[in-house]
């Protein structure tokens, strides 16, 4: 995700899609996306788009915040491909007539190997496996969400070329995070921004979205 990509788009006060940005489209297709371009979007229900219902809960709650004036909000969360980390800030405000404006933006990208599990081209399976919405860990066969690379060895073998289904859900540490961040989130205090076993320190040691690394 280049560092001049700022995804933008807006529901209304029914919760519909009514604004997505250029940038919106530029992405979608730089991940196989072609189905939630913005022609095939405007017009629905951003619930259309959650598929867990513990995202849906505290994107409700993030919503009614944001409604009541109470504050703006600016969370972490990661947006990974097959080959990448990637660690995004997403932040959410009121505009006029209850509409809310979302606005993504880039904080690191860290290369990593190839993972048929998070491929857009791989055959699927009926077994599925859980990834948490926010820090893209995976929920292993003893209840531990970890990374990728760690969890592979616990998921149950692929089944000849297929890989498992993924289906999403949130683990106990995001859970714990973001309701903090809900509840203390104080215009932009990046100490409140979290992604997992990662954290805004941390960020330094990964390439930024810019292309420069810092020095060992």
């Amino acid at each position: 995700m280049p560092q001049s990509w700022r995804v933008r788009y807006a529901i209304d006060a029914r919760d519909t899609i009514d604004f997505v940005n250029e940038d919106w489209d530029a992405f979608a297709l730089h991940n196989a996306g072609a189905s939630i371009v913005r022609s095939r979007i405007l017009g629905r229900s951003i619930w259309d788009f959650m598929d867990d219902a513990p995202t849906e809960e505290f994107y409700r709650m993030l919503f009614d915040r944001v409604r009541d004036g109470r504050s703006n909000i600016q969370f972490g969360f990661r947006c990974d491909s097959d080959t990448e980390r990637r660690f995004l800030r997403m932040e959410i405000a009121c505009a006029n007539e209850r509409r809310i404006d979302f606005s993504v933006t880039p904080i690191a990208v860290e290369t990593r190997p190839s993972s048929k599990l998070f491929s857009d081209c791989a055959d699927r399976s009926d077994q599925l496996v859980s990834v948490c919405s926010w820090c893209k860990r995976v929920r292993c066969s003893d209840g531990s969400w970890r990374e990728i690379e760690q969890a592979m060895p616990l998921i149950q073998p692929f089944r000849g070329n297929e890989v498992p289904s993924i289906t999403h859900g949130m683990c106990a540490d995001c859970l714990a995070i973001e309701l903090r961040v809900l509840n203390e989130n104080s215009g932009n205090d990046d100490r409140l921004i979290a992604f997992g076993e990662f954290d805004v320190p941390a960020l330094v040691e990964l390439r930024s979205v810019d292309g420069d690394r810092p020095n060992p």
